[in-house]
């Protein structure tokens, strides 16, 4: 019951940093808040030091579920998933932006057409179903555990809703913070409610690790977002520490 109720808290504290946002002035700022910067190195370093890691024993647990004969076969499948997560995030911000684009051309308002905002949303809120299905598991393995993917993940929440509220304007606010909201608490009940195989579960985490290193890389890169690389720097190397002092 204790870790229901902690990985429970946990999905309402990250439903929570999309409820807020339009009060987070942060969100709306360019040259973008130091802030914002610092919360993106933050989730960069839990995503190279914790989960990169840990892909090599999904990746045993992969080439263990497939049988002995596929063990060439499955090598790389766990790496694999982090490339198509990479790629398929790639994929929407392409869309995104080249839609921005065309409306510039034609002196139209620098906000995505209706179909392309969907997409986005769709596909962000794909990522938080599967953040949040994987709070309930996180909880078993103990509290240390889920405190630092909850705190990565609300930090990589922040970042995220920075570059949708540029990208979507109030139509983010109105709508698709919400939606993305309610993804979390969608995958957290899933998680608590049934159990996916150990293959899942390692390709659920490559998945979700290769989401969280695009996106933060795509919010830290552009120039018009003006970001602080002592601040993502800064970030990196503070989360760094507190993983090795803690764990």
């Amino acid at each position: 019951m204790t870790e229901t109720l902690l990985s429970l808290a946990a999905a309402l504290l990250l439903t929570t940093v999309h409820a807020v946002s339009p009060l987070m002035r942060v969100l709306r700022e360019i040259p973008r808040s130091r802030v914002l910067s610092f919360a993106g190195g933050m989730s960069l370093s839990w995503v190279v030091m914790r989960v990169m890691p840990s892909l090599s024993t999904d990746q045993f647990v992969l080439a263990r579920a497939a049988g002995s004969g596929s063990l060439d076969f499955l090598r790389s499948h766990v790496y694999i998933a982090v490339l198509v997560s990479v790629l398929f995030f790639y994929s929407i911000e392409r869309l995104a932006k080249g839609s921005r684009l065309r409306r510039e051309r034609t002196g139209d308002a620098d906000i995505d057409a209706p179909i392309v905002f969907w997409v986005q949303i769709s596909s962000f809120a794909m990522l938080n179903f599967m953040i949040g299905y994987a709070l309930p598991s996180r909880a078993e393995r103990g509290l240390e555990i889920l405190l630092l993917f909850a705190l990565a993940m609300a930090l990589k929440f922040m970042v995220s809703d920075h570059g949708l509220y540029a990208d979507h304007g109030t139509a983010y606010h109105r709508v698709g913070r919400w939606i993305l909201g309610l993804a979390v608490l969608l995958g957290w009940a899933t998680g608590y409610l049934t159990e996916i195989p150990d293959i899942g579960a390692a390709l659920l985490r490559a998945f979700i690790a290769g989401g969280v290193l695009f996106n933060m890389l795509k919010e830290e890169l552009p120039a018009e977002r003006e970001s602080k690389a002592w601040a993502f720097v800064a970030g990196a190397v503070a989360y760094a520490g507190l993983l090795i002092v803690v764990t």
